[in-house]
């Protein structure tokens, strides 16, 4: 299958970096991450067999909105709050508190995505413009390996059996990193095209923590394990070796 990228490079000047991009230039890019998410979600979903359902991709802006409806959701299923009380303290207190942390965030953050959701948020702040004004130059800001790590994300949602939050979020989110990071570097390295040059230099903690454990767990049981760590992930953190906790 061809995939026909119809979209138009953005023209970014460096004072474009520190002031707000046009409307045109921001739909151009983001038409251009839909334009690499349709085609590497056909790919995945042939090489795995498993349907990603439906993907949005949006401007970072609407970030808050979108969390805040999944954090409402997750409360529910949980059980840890009272229903009724909800609306008063995602409005009044948890919507004003997070679009502050968004507008902090979105000056350093890269694609990030609501994996239960199915989408992804393209952000325009001051690191995005950044690669945008020097991929003009010939840097490669590896859209096509975040895009794939993305996706990944939207995997393990939809591997995972269990609504439930865990008891330990920041474990979980460092197995979730992991296998992402896994995922985009390696299983799905074979998507790219031809030389393909996968991002060097070290990504977060959180991104190589939890490579290293998703290493562990495929060095230990084999490449099938891989699908089955967003369901069992916590008895495998119990059986690693303290080195790579």
């Amino acid at each position: 299958m061809t995939f026909n990228h119809s979209y138009e490079k953005n023209r970014i000047s460096f004072r474009e970096i520190y002031f707000p991009l046009s409307k045109r230039k921001k739909e151009n890019f983001i038409k251009r991450v839909k334009s690499i998410v349709t085609e590497y979600k056909k790919k995945i979903q042939d090489k795995t067999d498993i349907d990603l359902g439906n993907i949005e991709v949006k401007s970072y802006r609407y970030f808050t909105t979108d969390a805040l409806e999944e954090l409402e959701r997750r409360m529910i299923i949980s059980g840890k709050i009272d229903e009724s009380k909800l609306p008063f303290l995602l409005k009044y207190i948890g919507k004003p508190f997070l679009e502050f942390l968004r507008i902090c965030r979105e000056d350093w953050v890269d694609l990030t995505v609501i994996g239960s959701q199915g989408r992804i948020y393209v952000p325009f702040g001051f690191s995005a413009k950044t690669n945008m004004y020097w991929e003009q130059f010939g840097k490669n800001i590896h859209l096509e390996q975040k895009v794939v790590h993305e996706l990944s994300h939207i995997l393990w949602n939809k591997i995972r059996e269990s609504e439930d939050s865990p008891e330990d979020l920041q474990c979980e989110k460092i197995w979730n990193e992991g296998f992402a990071t896994y995922c985009d570097s390696k299983y799905f390295k074979d998507l790219y095209p031809p030389g393909y040059e996968l991002m060097n230099g070290k990504r977060p903690a959180v991104y190589e923590n939890g490579r290293k454990k998703v290493d562990s767990v495929i060095r230990e049981r084999g490449d099938s394990a891989l699908f089955e760590i967003p369901n069992r992930w916590t008895e495998f953190e119990k059986s690693l070796p303290a080195l790579v906790n």
